[in-house]
């Protein structure tokens, strides 16, 4: 099958798709009914529908390729009974050319809030009970396999959540340097002053450096959990291992956190732009669409949540989130005496205590498993944030060493406050060290005492969700 199908996937002369979500079938796979059954020649006649399936059919490409979940007949209920199989749109023959049609019809086109360049399909696959599969792996094996296209998929979603936050960032940006409006908030009752571009007022500003602030604590999530998945690769035995375990504790983390605050930060992004963000004028508006998606497909971040808190933080005993919130600890242990850091240091080992805290009591209360099932999204957020908070300081350290060899180098005195500020007007990579070391104090103030009031509110065991009649 890989000489069959894989090269020209490759080339990019074929396309693919997995085909999971079902009708009756969403976050709750193992209630797929689509069936396989095996043919004397070795393959499977497949018929059923799914949902949803991202670039489920368009004529970019001679042929789609799909990866289907399905059920032979006898398989056990819900996930264990799903096999997988590889599906043609268009069936090839031996030698590698394409023969006829697969039977696989689109009954329909989504029409979405966001993502309109990409066809999102309803297909049938064997309405006229002629549509062949080739099973991939054995029976039985489906979800285990497509777990390894899924958590790549995961942390790419993550990505795109930080992309797209970070395209909606630089176009407020470069929109508030011109978009002028009202006095500079020294001379607001001076009635005559001029009209000042809108980076001015300090309440867009809060906006703008908070959203920068958020897209480098999610790139930094993203690009440490690239580099342990580099380790893996070039790594063998225990040392592998470890590197594997953050990969999968870090995984539904970058899925989840970089993906719901992503999208709140096209929203900040969106309102610097005031109305003309609301309109098709500017581009902010399609950022916000195209990244709420992320945070429901490939697994909604509420099942992320409890994948997180269910099956990976218990892992392996714990060892591999001890370890990983252990990196955190050692950032917070190296500034905490720091005059500039000081502060901000604080606040990290808090925040790391109260997630300690939570996560030593909790299985103790006699209501463990709802507490858990309804605080699962708070804890990860708690998590993201003291990883995002960690990152930013330990960038921050670094930045401020380089920004003092750069003033040292230039002659300022980063304490002369006119001179300083000129520096950093001139001086592009000055600036960038600057923000750096302002972007972990700020998210620290900012987001990391948030930390705290989701351990009170998980501490306390507030049930109204689960008490209200809804």
């Amino acid at each position: 099958m890989r000489q069959l199908f894989v090269e020209k996937m490759y080339t990019g002369q074929w396309g693919g798709t997995m085909c999971l979500t079902e009708p009756q079938a969403g976050s709750d796979v193992g209630a797929s009914k689509t069936r396989a059954v095996k043919q004397e020649n070795g393959r499977y006649l497949i018929s059923g529908e799914k949902i949803f399936i991202t670039s489920g059919d368009q004529d970019l490409t001679e042929n789609i390729i799909h990866l289907v979940l399905a059920r032979t007949p006898g398989a056990p209920a819900g996930t264990a009974g799903l096999s997988l199989f590889v599906v043609p749109k268009i069936r090839v023959n031996p030698d590698g050319s394409l023969g006829q049609p697969n039977d696989v019809q689109t009954a329909g086109i989504e029409h979405k809030l966001g993502l309109h360049g990409s066809p999102t399909c309803s297909l049938v696959f064997g309405p006229n009970n002629q549509c062949e599969g080739f099973l991939l792996g054995e029976e039985l094996q489906g979800m285990k396999l497509m777990f390894h296209m899924m958590n790549p998929a995961r942390i790419e979603v993550g990505l795109q959540g930080e992309a797209l936050a970070a395209a909606a960032f630089q176009e407020a940006w470069q929109y508030a340097k011109v978009r002028l409006q009202g006095r500079h908030w020294t001379r607001l009752k001076d009635h005559e002053a001029p009209q000042v571009p809108i980076i001015e007022h300090p309440d867009v500003r809060r906006m703008l450096f908070t959203s920068y602030a958020y897209v480098q604590a999610m790139r930094a999530l993203l690009m440490q959990t690239s580099y342990y998945i580099d380790m893996t690769r070039v790594t063998e035995g225990e040392e592998q291992e470890r590197y594997q375990s953050y990969v999968e504790v870090l995984t539904p983390i970058c899925k989840a956190w970089a993906s719901d605050w992503g999208f709140r930060v096209t929203e900040w992004c969106l309102q610097v732009f005031g109305g003309y963000g609301y309109t098709q004028e500017y581009p902010a508006e399609q950022y916000l669409r195209d990244a709420k998606i992320a945070s429901i497909y490939e697994g909604t971040n509420g099942i992320q949540a409890l994948d997180l808190v269910a099956r990976k933080l218990p892992a392996k005993g714990g060892k591999p989130i001890r370890e990983l919130l252990g990196q955190a600890e050692a950032t917070f242990k190296k500034l905490r005496n720091d005059p500039q850091f000081m502060e901000p240091a604080w606040m990290l080992g808090a925040a790391l205590k109260q997630i300690e805290d939570i996560s030593k009591g909790l299985t103790k209360r006699p209501d463990a498993v709802m507490v858990v099932l309804l605080n699962s999204v708070p804890f990860l957020d708690m998590i993201g944030d003291v990883l995002g908070g960690h990152f930013l300081l330990d960038q921050a350290s670094i930045a401020r060493e380089k920004l003092w060899a750069l003033c040292k180098e230039a002659g300022v005195d980063p304490k002369d406050e006119v001179a300083y500020k000129q520096f950093l007007a001139d001086n592009a990579d000055a600036a960038f060290y600057h923000n750096k070391v302002q972007a972990a104090i700020h998210f620290a103030y900012r987001v990391l005492p948030n930390v705290t009031a989701r351990a009170v509110a998980i501490r306390a065991g507030e049930m109204g969700p689960m008490e209200a009649v809804l």
